[in-house]
């Protein structure tokens, strides 16, 4: 016959542990190493777009901006992006800021994200759709405020299938 007023059965933590799969990392440690490529990305783009005059605090230089500086702009902030990270994503799946902070992304299921697919589902499809002119900027704000679902993943881990991990 069984008590009633017993203690619940002990299971093996471990086990549990592994039957739900990797832990998911938290919503301030990729918020802050989203912030540390950022930092890292502006350390390169603000000197380089200073030097060249694509960034320039005159008013009247900067609304007149033909189509060939429009294009330059981004394209700096891609080659700085790629110079900075592309290696640790290429060999880790981790941005710098991810890095230091000890997370990773990964497919779904687990298993490592092609770079190709971090590249170009993670972050080209966002990032064509961002140039949509003000529509573009709305699923700008809204893939990052997404991480507030339970699942803690943002628009652009949906698209690739990826999430999140603690190391």
């Amino acid at each position: 016959m069984d008590n009633p007023y017993a203690a619940p059965a002990t299971t093996d933590i471990q086990n549990e542990a592994e039957a739900v799969g990797p832990l998911l990392a938290s919503r301030g440690a990729r918020l802050a190493a989203a912030l540390l490529d950022a930092a890292m990305i502006m350390a390169v783009v603000f000197p380089v777009g200073f030097a060249t005059g694509l960034i320039t605090f005159d008013q009247e230089k900067s609304g007149k901006q033909d189509l060939s500086q429009q294009l330059l702009g981004p394209a700096l902030g891609i080659c700085a992006y790629l110079l900075i990270h592309g290696w640790t994503i290429w060999t880790r799946q981790q941005t710098l800021g991810k890095l230091a902070l000890k997370i990773k992304v990964v497919r779904q299921d687990g298993s490592p994200l092609p770079p190709g697919e971090y590249l170009f589902k993670r972050l080209g499809v966002i990032w064509l759709i961002s140039l949509i002119p003000f529509g573009g900027q709305i699923i700008g704000l809204i893939n990052p405020l997404m991480i507030f679902r339970k699942n803690r993943h943002c628009l652009h881990d949906d698209i690739a299938k990826s999430m999140v991990i603690k190391l």
